[in-house]
Parts: C-alpha cells; sequence; structure tokens
C-alpha cells in the first residue's frame, strides 16, 4: 500500500501548481464535457506545456443531462466566458473542444437553435 501511495505523491507533484496569469500569453481554454459534469482547465502556454490558472466543474442539473453532445460542449464555452470573463475580456484565447461538430455549428447555426442563441454571446470575445 505504501508503494502506491507513493507512486500517486510522484504524480500529484509532477503537476503544474497554479500559477497567477501572465497577461501577455494567450489563454487556453482545456474544455470537456460529460453526461453529469463539465469540466474546464483555463491555462497560459509557457515554454512546451500549459500551466494553470483555473480549474473548473460545473454539475449539470436533470434538464442539462437531455442536451446532446453538441449542445453540452457548446455549454460548456458559454459557461467559461460568464465565469472566466475576468480572465478572457481583452485577451486572445483558445478553446480547445474534443468534438469539432461545434466548430462547425458555430460557423453554420442552423440546426441547433440553443446553440444558435448563445452565439450573441461570443462576439464579445477575441479568440
Amino acid at each position: 500500500m505504501s508503494s502506491n501511495m507513493g507512486h500517486h505523491k510522484e504524480e500529484v507533484h509532477g503537476c503544474p501548481d497554479l500559477i497567477t496569469p501572465r497577461w501577455d500569453v494567450e489563454f487556453h481554454a482545456q474544455i470537456d464535457a460529460f453526461n453529469v459534469v463539465m469540466g474546464v482547465m483555463l491555462a497560459n502556454p509557457i515554454k512546451i506545456c500549459d500551466h494553470p490558472i483555473a480549474y473548473v466543474l460545473y454539475f449539470l442539473n436533470n434538464a442539462k443531462k437531455n442536451f446532446t453532445t453538441i449542445e453540452r460542449e457548446a455549454l460548456v464555452v458559454v459557461y467559461v466566458l460568464h465565469n472566466l470573463k475576468h480572465y478572457l475580456l481583452g485577451n486572445k484565447f483558445v478553446f480547445y473542444v474534443d468534438h469539432m461538430v461545434l466548430l462547425y455549428q458555430i460557423k453554420k447555426p442552423q440546426i441547433f437553435k440553443r446553440i444558435t442563441k448563445w452565439l450573441s454571446i461570443f462576439l464579445k470575445y477575441d479568440f
């Protein structure tokens, strides 16, 4: 058991600590949505890796659990823009998503009305 604990301790110590934001560097928002929770890591790319600034988790209510995968991914983007706007407004940033369909929807928003409604929120930001 002690060797297992040592292994986890090394993993934790190998992760980068939270840093204060570097305003001269663009931000990276790595997002993912699951059936019950959405997760975000906001980071600054420094040298060869992203150094985290903030981690955010959001648990979905029953209505949002019924969203399609694309709608949940878009909801994460809206959630990030609303809750991390103090980092993102006026700064360049990049979203990393695992659904390329979401990027297509942003360019051609005629299928999902909910995403079309959220696009007006995106217009304030530079990404």
